[in-house]
C-alpha cells in the first residue's frame, strides 16, 4: 500500500510534480484516488463514469506501481468509505493546498 502519511500537509505540487501543476492549472485538485497498477481501463472507465457523472472533471497520471486520479469540483457528493470498497483502490485523499 502507498503510505502518502510523510506528505501530510505538503503542497499538493510538491507531492505529485507536473501532474498536480498541469491539474491546478485547470482547477482546484481536491481529491486524489490512488489506484492499483493492473487496474484496467475498463475498471478506471467505470469509476471515472460514476465520478464525472457526479460533476467532476477528472486528470489521469500512472505513477510506478499505481494510477492516481485527481479530482477537481465539488467533492462533497463522494464518499471516501465507499470509495476504498471499490477493489482497485489503494488510498483517497482530500487535498488542501
Amino acid at each position: 500500500m502507498l503510505n502518502l502519511d510523510r506528505y501530510s500537509g505538503k503542497p499538493i505540487r510538491s507531492l505529485f510534480g507536473g501532474f498536480a501543476v498541469s491539474l491546478l492549472e485547470r482547477g482546484r485538485v481536491v481529491m486524489i484516488i490512488i489506484m492499483k497498477e493492473e487496474t484496467t481501463n475498463e475498471q478506471m472507465q467505470s469509476l471515472m463514469g460514476a465520478l464525472q457523472e457526479a460533476g467532476l472533471e477528472i486528470g489521469i497520471a500512472s505513477g510506478v506501481g499505481h494510477k492516481i486520479l485527481g479530482l477537481i469540483g465539488d467533492t462533497t457528493c463522494v464518499d471516501e468509505e465507499k470509495l476504498l470498497l471499490h477493489p482497485q483502490v489503494v488510498q483517497v485523499m482530500r487535498v488542501h493546498e
